[in-house]
């Protein structure tokens, strides 16, 4: 037995024959945790894995063999300040995933919070999460990228080169950049005979956001979303689950970051153009503050466009009609 060998053993002697997995937070970081289930399920695949999360997300747990648990997912709820497991989870091991407060502070037998941030610096949460597994002795390095495309991305799914999806919408105001600005930049995609499809969430429905002389959708679920996604050639919107999702499903496309730091919250395989106001990036740990950010306002729709047109699928058509827009600006 290597040393190296000795604490993935001794943990696994440790953990109960059932597996609850939890994770309540936005899509955009759930998906950072992926890689680190995947990799759990992998590791401890001889014991039996419940989901006890969100219910949204058993579109992307059940395919590893994690059963859904509405049961369970009760009871985990009552772990916020509890002192010990309720008793229906005395025979469970729960993991939990989450930003970096977990639901008690009381250490209990048969229960693991894994933080999903760097206290000290700017790792993406992905990396700090696969970290926490390491720190456990166990191998946190599996192909996450094709486990997913596996999953997820079949083969012979129609697919539109031209379409350009744009997600106006991101989860706090301070993360979106002004829906006119996306408008113009709509519209230079179209008369470089793009297909532009504004993507609505829920919040920018309710909100009345409209855009008017395009196309838009409304996803019914994450499903559908997944599904229009990966129907599309790029991807471009704020720093958003969306655009995580994109990256997983390796669309190309650009996010703009306003508020956050791209170097630690940039989706996997997704340019990023940020805004330079001396005051960002504020939010590190996940929580926004400002009251009057100004951290986009220095991304015009010409640096944006100047940033988006080598992305795109056909890049060589834009460069050949660089006189969209008229006035482009090169810095950044």
């Amino acid at each position: 037995m290597t040393l190296s060998e000795m604490p993935f053993i001794h943990l696994s002697m440790r953990l109960a024959q059932k597996i609850v997995l939890v994770h309540k937070g936005a899509i955009g970081d759930f998906l950072q945790t992926w890689p680190s289930i995947l990799a759990l399920t992998r590791e401890l695949g001889n014991r039996e894995f419940f989901w006890a999360g969100r219910e949204a997300y058993t579109l992307w747990t059940s395919p590893l063999g994690i059963r859904d648990a509405p049961r369970l997912r009760r009871e985990v709820d009552r772990l916020y300040g509890a002192r010990c497991l309720p008793s229906a989870l005395e025979d469970c091991h729960v993991i939990w995933f989450g930003l970096r407060t977990p639901p008690t502070d009381s250490e209990m037998p048969g229960f693991w919070f894994v933080s999903m941030l760097d206290e000290e610096g700017d790792t993406p949460p992905r990396q700090v999460c696969k970290n926490g597994l390491r720190a456990k002795g166990l191998n946190p390095d599996h192909d996450w990228r094709q486990a997913w495309l596996d999953c997820f991305a079949p083969r012979g799914v129609p697919h539109h080169r031209e379409r350009v999806l744009i997600f106006p919408g991101g989860g706090h105001p301070a993360k979106c950049w002004p829906v006119e600005n996306y408008l113009r930049i709509a519209e230079w995609l179209s008369e470089l005979g793009y297909s532009v499809v504004f993507v609505l969430g829920p919040a920018e429905v309710e909100r009345g956001v409209r855009v008017p002389g395009f196309d838009t959708v409304c996803p019914a679920d994450l499903g559908e979303l997944q599904e229009c996604i990966m129907a599309s050639g790029f991807i471009l919107g704020n720093d958003s689950g969306p655009l995580h999702l994109a990256g997983f499903c390796q669309v190309p496309g650009l996010a703009l970051f306003g508020p956050s730091p791209a170097k630690q919250w940039g989706p996997a395989h997704i340019a990023t153009i940020s805004g330079s106001a001396s005051c960002r990036p504020c939010t590190r740990m996940g929580v926004i503050h400002c009251r009057d950010p100004v951290c986009l306002s220095d991304l015009n729709p010409e640096r944006v466009w100047t940033a988006l047109q080598p992305q795109l699928p056909g890049s060589e058509r834009t460069r050949n009609r660089s006189d969209k827009p008229q006035k482009a600006d090169s810095s950044g």
